[in-house]
């Protein structure tokens, strides 16, 4: 941790571990629950209520951002581990 390496190093795990947090606690429940949803809609055997629409809506719009996060937050990390070696202090 005393070295360049070892901080880059550090700090892209804990990137990397943070994208494996807002996976499992965050962009895995919303999936479930648009999995069940679409079940719902199936076993109905019509349209989705305008209820059902905008419940699908707005955890599709939580996905993207949710989405849009992970990429970030992997990006950080592949560039945190992939320099750490050039990292001189």
């Amino acid at each position: 941790m005393g070295t360049g390496p070892g901080l880059g190093l550090a700090l892209g795990s804990v990137a990397g571990i943070a994208v494996w947090l807002v996976g499992t606690f965050a962009v895995k429940p919303r999936a479930d629950r648009m999995t069940a949803l679409g079940a719902e809609i199936t076993a109905a055997g019509g349209p989705p209520s305008p209820a059902q629409g905008a419940e699908l809506q707005k955890i599709g719009q939580a996905l993207g951002t949710l989405g849009k996060v992970n990429v970030t937050l992997v990006t950080v990390s592949m560039v945190l581990m992939a320099t750490a070696r050039y990292w001189v202090f």
